[in-house]
């Protein structure tokens, strides 16, 4: 008898499962089974009966997940920058220089009475951006020389970047996964009750076993008849021997 809305029906499920997988190999006289496609995690969650806090506990798991996998390409990204800070900062020098002369730039083309004005402070926001870029290059041939390819580093660190954005939007997502793992559960309640309902689970154990035992029944009569082959050629040949 199996309670309506508990347990039972999941551990029924598992072990027709596991005695579908050996006698499956028995069939087969295979000595290993795959058990590749079995996923532990879904094993924990499964026994719950509840879609909401099954779904629940799900996406917690999820989220310290991809929260360790974000701190680690935080912590690796840190531990890269350390190495060019002083780059990082001439850099941030650049860019502020750049930002600059836009915003200069934006005045000189309003085209009002002081436009003249900062079109001819351009040219001095433009050496700005040029000491800085000099400085800039200055420090990475510094790097150079001390073995830090900066190109590299640059080029992790954007790679870094685009996966910690990528993260980051998955745990936005989690709640809209949440309600979506909500409806599959209780489709996959509703199916598996639907399933219980209709099987003649008894009739089944029936057919297993007796499969199951007749195999292991041939293999002894097998095993038997080989070990008497096997003795009757010694005393044969003890008998020839003599």
């Amino acid at each position: 008898m199996l309670t309506n809305d508990s347990i039972d029906v999941f551990m029924l499920q598992k072990l027709q499962a596991k005695q579908a997988r050996y006698l499956e190999a028995m069939r087969k006289g295979a000595d290993v089974i795959d058990i590749s496609d079995i996923n532990a995690q879904e094993l924990k969650t499964a026994i719950i009966t509840n879609p909401e806090t099954r779904a629940n506990i799900e996406i917690e798991i999820q989220q310290k997940k991809i929260e360790n996998e974000k701190n680690k390409f935080l912590a690796d990204s840190a531990f890269v920058l350390r190495k060019y800070e002083e780059y990082t900062k001439e850099k941030e020098k650049v860019t502020h220089a750049e930002l600059t002369y836009s915003r200069i730039e934006g005045y000189a083309n309003e085209g009002d009475e002081k436009s003249d004005y900062w079109i001819n402070q351009l040219p001095h926001y433009q050496r700005m951006i040029d000491l800085a870029k000099i400085d800039l290059e200055k420090v990475a041939q510094k790097l150079i020389e001390k073995g830090v390819n900066v190109t590299e580093i640059e080029k992790q660190t954007e790679i870094s970047e685009a996966k910690i954005e990528k993260l980051e939007f998955q745990i936005e997502n989690l709640p809209q996964l949440r309600e979506e793992l909500v409806s599959q559960y209780r489709l996959e309640k509703e199916e598996s009750l639907r399933i219980a309902e209709n099987c003649d689970y008894v009739r089944e154990r029936e057919m297993e076993n007796t499969e199951l035992f007749k195999n292991k029944y041939l293999d002894k009569v097998v095993s038997n008849k080989e070990e008497n082959i096997v003795g009757g050629e010694s005393k044969s040949y003890s008998s020839r021997k003599r």
